[in-house]
């Protein structure tokens, strides 16, 4: 499988979201473990605020790191964004 990828523009963002949010990339939130964990972007409106991540390979071990993530930071809403801008599949 080969795997080509552009990183997505803030516009971009705003389109997915669908509503005025304030854009912020790059945002560090420390967990209840002491752990920094880093998220692409915050996305945030009124009082609705939401963590994005843009994977490009999801791994088994991924899953399993998304979720500690979630749990360590606690925050409300947490994305996970596969993206792929082209995807060549093996032909049998």
């Amino acid at each position: 499988m080969s795997i080509q990828t552009s990183k997505p523009s803030i516009s971009m963002y705003k389109r997915i979201l669908g509503k005025p949010y304030h854009i912020i990339n790059k945002v560090i939130v420390k967990g209840a473990s002491g752990v920094l964990h880093k998220f692409d972007i915050l996305a945030s409106w009124r009082n609705e605020e939401v963590y994005i991540d843009f994977v490009y390979e999801v791994k088994d071990t991924d899953i399993i790191r998304f979720i500690a993530k979630k749990l360590d930071t606690n925050v409300k809403r947490y994305l996970i964004a596969v993206s792929y801008t082209h995807l060549t599949l093996p032909t049998n």
